[in-house]
């Protein structure tokens, strides 16, 4: 999985597919994004968070905190929820079309 996570711009990117949210981040899940995180990026099996203080060394990970994988989980859940809801406005036009 790759993923990067922008909590200023309200952004999770999860294996290329993007999504902004209208609220905070942690108004979506239970753990709380650190405040002083600018992003995390994640690829496969490791990845590193970048810290908003200028000068401040990135941090390696090797394991993705709780809240990037609530993250990917919101990403995830919220993709299935607006393809459902597609489908079922392409089925209601279709319907509409034919009658």
């Amino acid at each position: 999985m790759k993923l990067s996570i922008i909590p200023e711009d309200r952004a999770i990117v999860k294996d290329g597919s993007g999504l902004n949210f209208s609220n905070n981040l942690n108004d979506y899940i239970s753990s709380s994004i650190p405040s002083d995180v600018h992003a995390l990026q994640w690829e496969e099996n490791s990845g590193e968070i970048e810290y908003v203080e200028h000068g401040r060394a990135n941090e390696s990970l090797s394991v993705l905190p709780d809240w990037a994988n609530e993250c990917a989980t919101l990403h995830s859940t919220t993709i299935t929820q607006l393809e459902n809801e597609l489908a079922e406005l392409a089925n209601t036009s279709n319907t509409d079309i034919s009658e």
